[in-house]
């Protein structure tokens, strides 16, 4: 088993884009461009469509606002739905440069031509932590059974007529919505931090599947989850190490999102800005769109090719990634 050393994978990383620069810096700035600009597209589309539904007021323009909301529906579920298979793109192409292999822009679609076998892999993410999600919850459940109500939340309830009530509308307004909130906070704080060690914990050891499943066209979606699982083992805190090292990185990307909300964050400290809403929240979000492509430009490709590196690197030597077998 191979053990990461995340100094080295990053001195690695360094080396590597000396000797691509700026071909590869081009290519994850423009594979950024197409990503932050698709959100762009798709938020100017989604406030021309808002103000043409405002325009179509009265019961004579139900019609159009139920055709413009659908309008509005299928972009977002679209972008959201095309912009991870875009994603992959940069990964194989992150590979391609570890590696010294020739690259093409056409590579950053290739996660397009592994349409099923990437669905099925979020299909099998998604019933993995919606079981997890299932477990806890009766666990909290149960927990919550033999936990003592508190007295407060238990006069409450005392004072509610339950013979007057008629429909569940009139319950849900008679209900001590703030008492019960405060008796269940320490029950949601638990499920919120055990679903989160259970979250990191099977991020990590899934953490190659995307990479495997990009690179090797044999492999199915549990095939590469199985050898992420194998492959990851005993690397789990190397891999964290990795992704520590670049604090800075992820809290610029914080930093460049915070200003795409800057409207509703200006709004709570009571700043009101002096142009329309619409007009404000596309401002700042191409300002956000610029923050994330500078980013990309100066920083991206040194990460993706760490991250790669790492990946080649746990992947080496070929046995360690027994394609044939795995099926």
């Amino acid at each position: 088993m191979n053990v990461l050393e995340p100094r080295m994978i990053k001195q690695q990383a360094r080396m590597i884009l000396e000797q691509t620069q700026p071909d590869y810096r081009k290519t994850v700035a423009l594979h950024s461009a197409v990503s932050l600009g698709a959100l762009v597209l798709v938020l100017i589309l989604d406030i021309l469509l808002s103000g043409a539904m405002a325009q179509t007021g009265g019961l004579s323009g139900i019609g159009a606002r139920s055709i413009l909301g659908t309008a509005q529906g299928v972009l977002s579920t679209a972008v959201n739905i095309l912009l991870p298979f875009w994603e992959l793109g940069i990964l194989y192409t992150s590979v391609r440069v570890v590696r010294r292999q020739n690259r093409e822009f056409s590579m950053l679609t290739r996660g397009f031509y592994r349409l099923g076998p990437v669905l099925r892999y979020w299909l099998a993410q998604i019933v993995l932590y919606s079981v997890v999600a299932m477990v806890l919850t009766n666990a909290v459940t149960i927990l919550t059974a033999f936990l003592p109500v508190p007295a407060e939340l238990e006069n409450a309830m005392a004072q509610i007529n339950m013979q007057a009530i008629t429909d569940p509308e009139q319950l849900m307004a008679q209900l001590p919505v703030e008492q019960i909130l405060s008796a269940a906070m320490p029950v949601l704080i638990l499920f919120s931090v055990a679903y989160g060690a259970v979250l990191i914990h099977f991020g990590y050891r899934f953490r190659l599947s995307q990479y495997l499943l990009i690179d090797e066209e044999r492999l199915g979606a549990l095939a590469a989850l199985g050898i992420s699982n194998r492959l990851t083992a005993g690397n789990k805190w190397n891999l964290f190490k990795l992704d520590l090292s670049f604090w800075w990185y992820y809290a610029l990307q914080l930093g460049s999102v915070a200003i795409a909300y800057a409207p509703e964050l200006l709004a709570l400290a009571g700043v009101k800005l002096p142009v329309p809403a619409a007009v404000a929240t596309l401002l700042f979000y191409i300002l956000y769109a610029a923050a994330g492509l500078a980013l990309s430009w100066w920083a991206g490709a040194y990460v993706q090719t760490a991250y790669a590196c790492a990946y080649e690197e746990l992947c080496a030597p070929p046995e360690n990634c027994p394609v044939i077998d795995a099926q």
